[in-house]
């Protein structure tokens, strides 16, 4: 594995993205992101419901 791989983001480190791409691929990668943390979130909450009950 090069250095580079491990330095860059794995959006950045596995292939080549043009500028103007940059700030679309960011996004894409943030709302991502985000839908996992959330979907996290509400397995933890329902965990909890369930222990409450």
């Amino acid at each position: 594995m090069s250095s580079s791989l491990k330095t860059g983001s794995l959006a950045t480190g596995v292939f080549y993205i043009p500028p103007e791409l940059r700030p679309m691929v960011q996004k894409l990668l943030l709302e991502y992101k985000q839908k996992k943390a959330i979907a996290q979130l509400e397995a933890i909450q329902q965990q909890q419901s369930a222990l409450s009950n």
